[in-house]
């Protein structure tokens, strides 16, 4: 009897050491006292080709992120790791990357330049249950027929963009009416100049378009496409006309180089780009660096924010003094979005991701960033920079002025 007791004891005890045992290994983050595995974050980018700038640009600025929220703890306990795939500015490319992620177990993306490619990705997103948040991709259809609630955007809309560059534009140069046009020949290109055009005519009663030059993503030599744009010109043009530019990566460099022999930058009173990179751009051209306004929605001078001075801080220490462009924070701000969404939900599960995305507040370099609940969009600022060579400084160039509009609030 007395036997049958103690061998009951002993398994209880036993039972109960096991249950001991195992809740101490879950909260330590695993059997065992393993550590839980890293929460994974998939970044579809362009890493090669003429805009690999945009790409190399966003991971470093990822990177970053990711290294500052896991020395702080990780999320829920858990370190974020990087996973990355070339977008390689193709649809189909594209879409492999986000089932190639899939099949991996990395279902919460970011990224994406070109916006054609993050469309044909989205209906793939949604399909296999994923979330996506775009950290560059700024087609209006994103937030608006084609949307999906498993998309987020920190990036700014087209909408928004080429609403606050007319509403800066005119006010700062309210005698210049007739605007020409550099863009890239493809979905974004057009439809920011569309925008662009559309919300100028409101504006400005007496306002007219020059001539209109787009240029392929693929094109290096731009010669002919510059050739175009200053035989098209009138007299005079260099004080009563401005161009609206929207390149990046090396045709944006290529633009200014190639066009410096004939004059290119005199031939206009106003310089206005769109597509980001610019200190990219400034650090080629040094001292050549034409007068122009940059408008886009970062810009590192501009927010004097706790996140954004720690940003600029351990951005330029882990990249020999390179201060962050657009990209780079853009990717940044992709990450604490996530941050700030899986703590909210308490879980990285996607489904349960995407549930927290519409009216979620997160910390960003411009301070507190709201996601709008209607279109998953960030509701950031426009800043306007304007840029100048300044032969008498080592780098060539200078900043001599940043303007920052934001947007109004909606629901």
């Amino acid at each position: 009897m007395r036997a049958g007791i103690l061998r009951a004891l002993g398994a209880l005890l036993a039972g109960t050491s096991l249950a001991v045992a195992a809740c101490g290994g879950a909260s330590s983050g695993g059997q065992g006292g393993k550590a839980a595995p890293p929460i994974k974050l998939g970044m579809i980018d362009t890493l090669s080709g003429p805009v690999a700038a945009v790409g190399t640009d966003g991971e470093k600025g990822a990177r970053v992120a990711i290294d500052e929220i896991n020395k702080a703890g990780g999320v829920l306990g858990r370190k974020l790791q990087l996973v990355t795939e070339d977008e390689q500015l193709s649809p189909t490319a594209s879409v492999k990357a986000v089932r190639d992620l899939n099949s991996q177990g990395v279902n919460l993306l970011f990224g994406f330049t070109s916006s054609a490619d993050a469309l044909a990705a989205v209906p793939v997103v949604k399909e296999l249950g994923m979330t996506l948040v775009a950290a560059h991709a700024s087609a209006t259809e994103l937030r608006t027929t084609q949307f999906v609630p498993n998309f987020a955007a920190v990036a700014d809309s087209d909408a928004q963009s080429q609403s606050a560059a007319p509403e800066f534009l005119h006010q700062r140069f309210p005698d210049v009416h007739t605007w020409n046009v550099f863009s890239y020949d493809y979905l974004t290109g057009h439809q920011g100049w569309n925008n662009f055009t559309t919300q100028m005519r409101i504006l400005d009663s007496q306002f007219r378009v020059g001539k209109e030059v787009f240029i392929p993503q693929s094109a290096t030599d731009l010669t002919p496409y510059i050739t175009s744009m200053l035989s098209a010109l009138p007299a005079g043009s260099g004080t009563t006309q401005g161009v609206y530019v929207f390149l990046y990566g090396a045709a944006e460099v290529n633009l200014f180089k190639q066009g410096a022999p004939y004059g290119l930058a005199n031939r206009f009173k106003v310089i206005l780009t769109q597509g980001g990179g610019y200190e990219a751009l400034a650090n080629t051209l040094k001292a050549n660096t034409p007068s122009s306004w940059v408008g886009y929605d970062y810009s590192y001078k501009a927010f004097n924010t706790a996140r954004n001075r720690q940003f600029v801080k351990d951005f330029e220490a882990a990249n020999q003094g390179t201060p962050p462009d657009a990209w780079a924070e853009q990717s940044y701000e992709s990450v604490y979005l996530y941050e700030a969404a899986i703590e909210k939900a308490r879980s990285d599960d996607p489904a349960k991701v995407m549930g927290v995305f519409g009216g979620l507040t997160f910390e960003g370099t411009q301070g507190k960033v709201t996601i709008q609940k209607k279109d998953h969009q960030a509701l950031v600022p426009q800043t306007f920079t304007h840029f100048e060579a300044d032969p008498g400084s080592a780098q060539g160039w200078k900043e001599s002025e940043t303007v920052v509009i934001w947007p109004s609030k909606s629901s």
